[in-house]
């Protein structure tokens, strides 16, 4: 998983990954509160996205951006080539906590 900064003005909506239905197989979407910060979450499957040992494997990706405070925005994005890491990228981003300042 990565973990960036952007800095702008064009809100969580903004700043999603732009939806292309022939690259992201069982796409899912959701916005939801973790801890007190909402969080924009992206889910999907890239088919033949992953080179491995010779072959050709789907790519399991997630993408989820969060506003940590007005115009700067922090962002995760990851990809593998197994469902059960994807879950476990989207249980890691559930699970943020902001540090109390």
């Amino acid at each position: 998983m990565t973990f960036g900064i952007i800095r702008g003005g064009l809100g969580l909506e903004g700043y999603r990954r732009a939806y292309q239905p022939a690259l992201m197989l069982e796409y899912s979407e959701c916005s939801e509160f973790v801890g007190d910060d909402k969080i924009s979450i992206q889910a999907w499957r890239t088919p033949n996205g992953v080179f491995r040992n010779t072959r050709r494997f789907d790519r399991y990706d997630v993408f989820a951006i969060w506003e940590i405070r007005p115009g700067v925005y922090a962002y995760s994005t990851g990809g593998t080539y197994s469902r059960s890491t994807q879950d476990l990228m989207l249980g890691a981003i559930r699970s943020w906590r902001r540090k109390p300042a």
